[in-house]
């Protein structure tokens, strides 16, 4: 593929990907009462997917938690096929998963993601010190934090004060 036509599908590629993401714009529009609201609402929903890609560091260099976001994010994917358009890499997985509507499952990304974080995170200490915050900030007689083996399995572990 020469350059000038690599170029060409790279900008394509970026400006359908565009059209499909400004669907959510227009939806939160429909709710959101104010142009500010919109604003407001849409940088929280697109600052994690910026931040959360492989657009400024490589994969291999965040925590392992971080990872298992990447590889779901459409923002990497998209990333992925637009350099390799430019430099001449394989795109067909990235472009695939881009463009696929059954790869934005939102259980499996959320899956993936808590169990990364699970295996990444003291889930003990994160106990405490949330039952040490409720119990600072709200003064209550007992809290408990109940947290499951998995997302719908028996609650692995319970943790109380009372």
């Amino acid at each position: 593929m020469s350059n000038a036509v690599a170029l060409l599908a790279a900008i394509g590629i970026s400006i359908a990907f565009a059209l499909r993401l400004c669907w959510i714009s227009v939806f939160v529009g429909m709710i959101a009462r104010t142009a500010g609201a919109v604003q407001g609402i849409m940088f929280l929903l697109v600052l994690p997917l910026s931040f959360g890609s492989h657009v400024f560091v490589t994969t291999s260099t965040v925590p392992g938690r971080l990872q298992a976001f990447i590889k779901v994010n459409p923002l990497s994917h998209l990333v992925g096929t637009v350099r390799g358009l430019v430099i001449g890499a394989p795109v067909t997985d990235h472009l695939l998963w881009t463009f696929t509507r059954a790869r934005y499952d939102a259980d499996a990304t959320i899956a993936a993601f808590s169990a990364g974080l699970r295996d990444a995170v003291d889930l003990e200490r994160v106990q405490l010190e949330l039952l040490e915050a409720v119990h600072r900030s709200l003064r209550p007689a007992g809290a408990s934090v109940w947290i499951r083996a998995g997302s719908a399995g028996p609650v692995d572990k319970v943790v109380s004060d009372h």
